[in-house]
């Protein structure tokens, strides 16, 4: 499998394989367009997932955020070491 490397407007370099060479995960269909399709689909379900993990991973955040008391601090005294 060849892959390319391109560089984001960010500096991040970023892999990119030949949309003939992605797995599909299915056994490949007889018609090269359905086959194609398949791929693409697959490619659009996939980059739909990572969107929404983001978001429930901002969530969480968010909810962190919101549920933690900076106030309290631990009773560090109560600890008892090797009794």
């Amino acid at each position: 499998m060849s892959e390319e490397v391109l560089e984001n407007s960010d500096g991040k370099e970023k892999k990119t394989i030949p949309i003939r060479d992605f797995p599909l995960g299915i056994a490949p269909p007889k018609s090269g367009n359905v086959h194609f399709s398949a791929r693409i689909l697959r490619l659009i379900s996939l980059r739909q997932l990572q969107e929404v993990q983001r978001k429930i991973n901002e969530t969480l955040v968010e909810i962190q955020n919101l549920t933690i008391d900076f106030g309290k601090k631990a009773d560090l005294k109560q600890i008892q070491y090797g009794k």
